[in-house]
């Protein structure tokens, strides 16, 4: 598995793209010697023959098609490709990608401003009564893309970025032994308290509780990436299926302490994760140490590990 740069990849999709056309044309009479997952691609090729086409054509023809992706999109793209390399034997060699390495697109506030200008674009289609495009929704939602990416290269978030007016009251990775029969040897998020909780990233809410400290998970656009939330009052947040922008408010700071059995007051707790490993929420680099807790004061320990 590799991880290469832009130009790399585009020509490795459109390789694959060449040789799917190809394939498509060869096994349209022939679907039956398919394997389901085949059969089921050339069934939905012909439902939608037309727009596939026209798709596939530009896709490996135009390199300008893939300009407007971000690192994150593309990446999807290339696994889709990967599948279909492997699904209809295309035998495009060296097919590997597992990210595609950092791009002149910008600071992230450089990032930002393009996307405050397109904002202003689709205000004023609104204001106009003209509607908002599919090609202003699709530069709005990929730059998002590359300002997330950009936040993640720049790797310099602070509590402003998570809280008005916080504190660190418990750093990333730091040696914690909890009140109570709770302990947690090395800290697997932060511990802030202050004012209302807000998203620094461009990220949708998908799930979480409601019912006793009501944890949240949010899908940080574009990444791999989830962040958690946890300890908030109950029902003090957005529903799932929610969009945040950066600095947009989630919940505010919680009236009373919503876990007691380790904590000594009211705060929230940040964590975030690809699903394997924890991350820094301020540097966003992933955790080489080992997480542990015990709920027996010590006695035995087993290891945390991310459950979102």
């Amino acid at each position: 598995m590799a991880t290469i740069t832009r130009i790399e990849a585009i020509e490795q999709i459109q390789e694959v793209l060449k040789a799917y056309a190809c394939k498509i044309y060869e096994l349209r009479h022939d679907a039956e010697c398919l394997p389901p997952a085949g059969k089921a691609i050339i069934d939905s090729y012909c439902c939608n023959e037309n727009e596939e086409q026209i798709l596939i054509q530009k896709a490996y023809s135009d390199k300008d098609f893939f300009d407007k992706m971000s690192d994150g999109m593309l990446v999807q793209y290339a696994k889709v490709c990967c599948r279909l390399n492997e699904t209809l034997d295309l035998n495009v060699k060296g097919f590997e990608i597992t990210g595609v390495t950092a791009t002149s697109r910008g600071s992230s506030d450089e990032i930002m401003k393009k996307i405050k200008s397109i904002q202003k674009e689709i205000d004023t289609a609104m204001r106009n009564g003209e509607g908002i495009t599919h090609k202003h929704m699709d530069i709005f939602f990929s730059l998002s893309f590359d300002y997330n990416d950009a936040l993640i290269r720049e790797a310099n978030l602070n509590v402003s970025d998570y809280i008005d007016n916080g504190i660190v009251t418990t750093a990333f990775a730091e040696e914690q032994n909890s009140v109570g029969n709770y302990q947690v040897n090395l800290h697997t998020g932060i511990d802030i308290i202050g004012g209302d909780l807000k998203s620094p990233f461009f990220m949708n809410a998908v799930g979480g509780n409601d019912v006793k400290s009501n944890e949240k998970i949010f899908s940080i656009n574009g990444t791999d990436l989830k962040m958690k939330v946890s300890h908030g009052d109950a029902g003090s947040v957005s529903k799932t299926g929610d969009y945040f922008k950066p600095g947009d408010k989630i919940m505010p700071f919680p009236k009373k302490n919503n876990f007691n059995l380790a904590s000594t007051g009211p705060h929230f707790h940040i964590e975030i994760s690809d699903g394997t490993n924890f991350y820094n929420p301020f540097t966003l680099k992933k955790s080489e140490a080992d997480f542990k807790r015990t709920l027996d004061g010590g006695k035995t320990w087993d290891q945390v590990r991310p459950n979102f």
